[in-house]
């Protein structure tokens, strides 16, 4: 977890309180660049679910999935490039190649 925010700095406030709230809530949260699948973030109960340590920086459909060589059939990035920011919330599920669960996402 993010160490408290400097004091004066806006900026780091709003970082280190999104980073504590992402990181208190009882849900798997994780965010990747739409365009290189890059995982930005994960909050720490998704890395405690699949056992990972630092899986920033790596590409999500290696890390969370398994037998892979490309974006999961059902990844949901392109569908919501297609759609935009007045897209519905999306809901599937899936089953998990590397830890053999049926996740609902």
């Amino acid at each position: 977890m993010m160490d408290t925010p400097r004091e004066n700095s806006t900026h780091d406030s709003g970082v280190w309180l999104l980073d504590r709230i992402m990181n208190q809530m009882n849900a798997g949260v994780y965010i990747t660049d739409v365009d290189t699948d890059e995982i930005l973030f994960m909050n720490s109960g998704m890395k405690k679910q699949f056992g990972l340590v630092e899986p920033e920086g790596k590409i999500c459909w290696q890390v969370l999935q398994k037998g892979m060589s490309g974006r999961c059939p059902f990844c949901p990035v392109p569908r919501l490039l297609r759609d935009g920011p007045s897209a519905a919330p999306l809901r599937w599920e899936e089953h998990n190649t590397r830890y053999q669960q049926r996740l609902h996402l």
